[in-house]
């Protein structure tokens, strides 16, 4: 009786460097988004306090146009 043995073999080594550069890829992505979410959290703080010196400033605006109102005998 005669027994044959088959081996089948791959070389791994593309596929071991593919999944490296996804990964790589993965931890800068990460890294973007993080950065990118600071940027914007920046920003939405910002233009909250802008927001809120709008209203200050709508409120001294009221204010004054009644005290034209006043002076000018339009009551």
């Amino acid at each position: 009786m005669t027994t044959y043995l088959i081996s089948i073999g791959r070389d791994a080594t593309d596929r071991k460097q593919m999944e490296n550069e996804v990964a790589r890829y993965r931890e800068n992505l990460e890294g973007e988004v993080r950065e990118r979410t600071r940027e914007l959290q920046a920003l939405v703080n910002a233009m909250g306090g802008r927001e809120v010196r709008m209203g200050e400033l709508k409120k001294e605006i009221e204010v004054l146009r009644e005290q034209v109102r006043v002076l000018s005998g339009e009551e």
